[in-house]
């Protein structure tokens, strides 16, 4: 009887250290670009993707130096311009770029403060631009004009990511990302004058171009 109650002492006390071991060797981490909260209100393009890091948040889940992560970011923005007594053009305009990106990721801690991580993500992203430019004749009839532009851009994103640990929950990180990518554009014009036309134009491309660090998110380990 002591025997058993040796042997399931010892079964319990094993199973316990295996998911101890388990939760030390894992962790999720969800992480805020504070970079980015700077940069709400500026005016999105697909060359602000390439100046500045373009994901307000990140997560990740890594067991054994193994994970995944995640990215996402958006900005959107409206002007709106009206018309007055001496201004008889006036105009609308919106836009707004969404970024997302998934990978894997392999971590390493080079000390107990400094940690390294590398690996590919899959990224995508999504602009539209809208510009409306209404004119009022002398009968102060509109003649509007509008113009639409939409890109998506596709690739992968190899990454170096640095992150110094402020203590066991909470670190600051920052990353260099390089990206091959192919995009399609569509940019279609309308007018309303005194003949209504409509114009499309396609076009694609690709492009190669290294991101240097230019976040810095705020990241909290659970």
């Amino acid at each position: 009887m002591k025997l058993r109650s040796l042997l399931l002492t010892l079964v319990l006390f094993c199973c316990a250290s295996m998911v101890q071991a388990q939760r030390d060797s894992s962790h999720l981490e969800i992480g805020v670009n504070a970079v980015r909260i700077f940069t709400l209100f500026a005016s999105p393009s697909p060359s602000y993707a390439n100046q500045i890091n373009p994901y307000m948040f990140t997560a990740e889940y890594a067991f054994r130096g193994f994970g995944l992560r995640l990215g996402y970011g958006m900005v959107k923005k409206t002007l709106n311009e009206d018309p007055s007594r001496n201004n008889a053009t006036y105009y609308n305009t919106d836009s707004a770029m969404t970024n997302f990106r998934a990978g894997l990721v392999y971590c390493h801690n080079l000390t107990t403060r400094w940690s390294v991580k590398a690996g590919v993500d899959y990224l995508t992203m999504n602009y539209k631009f809208n510009k409306k430019t209404t004119l009022l004749d002398n009968n102060g009839d509109p003649d509007i004009n509008q113009n639409d532009v939409t890109i998506k851009e596709t690739g992968i994103s190899p990454f170096l990511f640095l992150q110094y640990h402020l203590s066991k929950r909470v670190s600051l990180g920052t990353e260099m990302l390089a990206q091959f990518t192919s995009w399609k554009k569509t940019e279609e014009t309308t007018s309303s004058g005194f003949q209504v036309f409509k114009t499309e134009k396609n076009s694609s491309g690709k492009n190669s171009l290294i991101n240097p660090p230019s976040a810095l998110f705020l990241i909290i380990r659970f």
